[in-house]
């Protein structure tokens, strides 16, 4: 069978690209990553659904939505769940990753001065603590290594990335430690899937 070809299109940063790139990468597939900038999302976005980046080009074919990307490769890739359950559990790991941290967290580029350290100090002493603490609780009523099932999945790569932006980015690291250190299970959990091989090839080569 030919190899695919892909093509990945995005601005050049992290925010809403990440996790497929992520996902390829962990999968050590090769895609073409095509930064992109304001001139250039014009041309890019014409003849697409809605107009969008994130856009993956697969063999011509053109898929926009981040979320809905990230979920066709971890299908495609056999790190999404058949069974009914546990597509539902997985479901819903995803929103609370996506919506009650990510852009939770978020909020904060929005404000300024005084209001952006009030913000930042209350996500970091009560939001982020309540997170992690469900999390927590997840992974003490399974087998504490991977969030769902026996295996990697869309949920597992979702806490990477979140530990990516948040847990583990230079920028807020001495926030989020010693929150992280309250939250033995997760922090074990967190740390061997930044260990993984996998992931770890991806970072060395992450632009």
């Amino acid at each position: 069978m030919a190899e695919q070809k892909i093509k990945y299109y995005y601005f050049d940063v992290y925010g809403r690209g990440e996790l497929p790139r992520l996902i390829l990468g962990y999968n050590q597939v090769p895609f073409e990553d095509i930064r992109i900038n304001k001139e250039q999302f014009e041309e890019v976005r014409k003849d697409t659904l809605f107009g969008q980046v994130p856009l993956i080009e697969i063999d011509g074919k053109k898929i926009v939505q981040g979320n809905v990307i990230a979920r066709y490769l971890a299908q495609k890739y056999n790190q999404y769940p058949t069974d009914p359950d546990q597509i539902l559990f997985i479901e819903q790991l995803r929103d609370f990753f996506v919506l009650d941290i990510n852009e939770e967290f978020n909020k904060h580029w929005y404000l300024k001065d005084q209001a952006k350290q009030d913000y930042l100090d209350k996500f970091f002493s009560t939001t982020l603590p309540n997170r992690l603490e469900k999390l927590e609780a997840i992974l003490k009523k399974g087998n504490g290594e991977f969030l769902v099932g026996n295996s990697i999945s869309l949920a597992d790569f979702y806490a990477l990335e979140f530990s990516q932006r948040i847990l583990f980015n230079p920028d807020w690291k001495d926030r989020a430690e010693p929150v992280l250190e309250k939250f033995p299970v997760f922090k074990a959990y967190i740390n061997k899937r930044i260990e993984d091989p996998n992931y770890q090839a991806y970072v060395k080569v992450r632009v």
